[in-house]
């Protein structure tokens, strides 16, 4: 997925990199403070900047440039197509890990 920012697109994916970059970035892992927009926009920001780690890219925008250049339909779709599938996807596995123990 393309996040656009102002006149420019960075790729913008959720992979393990995202959550490395957000704890790294923010001092917390994604998920343990509560769910909001803030922490869905900090997400968004560390999966962009990790894809364009791993693509060879640069990405030299702060959260604040890139929260007020981000396009909402990019945001939203991030959300719908990536987010919020795999914070589904992690309750259950730490749901199935809890009954295991």
């Amino acid at each position: 997925m393309l996040a656009k920012v102002r006149n420019d697109e960075y790729e913008c994916r959720l992979t393990m990199g995202s959550y490395l970059e957000y704890k790294n970035l923010f001092g917390v892992d994604f998920g343990t403070e509560q769910f909001t927009d803030s922490s869905v926009l900090k997400l968004t920001y560390a999966s962009t900047k990790a894809a364009c780690r791993l693509d060879g890219l640069e990405f030299g925008l702060s959260l604040e440039e890139f929260a007020d250049g981000l396009d909402q339909e990019s945001y939203q779709e991030f959300c719908e197509k990536e987010i919020i599938p795999q914070v589904k996807k992690n309750r259950m596995f730490v749901q199935r890990l809890k009954e295991m123990m």
